[in-house]
């Protein structure tokens, strides 16, 4: 017999049970496919926000590379000051731009365990 504990994967299988057993749905396939479409239908805004994020991101690519370039013909002579500076800038560009590098993973993450 199946002794569900508190692992995501035992819950999952206890909602897709109670749904199927409610009378929803007729088989355990259909109670799959009505939970996939209503999930995705759920994380849809997450993952255009994370495109559009995206989207963003290969337009400040250039600008950034020209940074890393500069940050980089110092070589090893680095110091923390200009390390500081540069991450600024780029802070600086990202807010100008209006994106995330976080934010482009935040879709996956989510839907991960589902």
């Amino acid at each position: 017999a199946f002794e569900p504990t508190w692992w995501p994967s035992d819950q999952v299988l206890v909602a897709l049970t109670w749904l199927n057993d409610t009378g929803a749905f007729p088989c355990f396939a259909v109670t799959i496919g009505a939970t996939t479409l209503v999930t995705r239908a759920l994380l849809f805004p997450l993952f255009v926000k994370g495109q559009a994020n995206s989207s963003r991101m290969a337009h400040v690519q250039p600008e950034l590379k020209i940074m890393k370039d500069e940050l980089d013909k110092a070589g090893s002579k680095v110091d923390q000051a200009t390390q500081l500076r540069y991450s600024q800038q780029v802070k600086a560009l990202f807010r100008k731009h209006n994106c995330n590098p976080a934010v482009s993973i935040l879709a996956p993450l989510v839907s991960m365990p589902l």
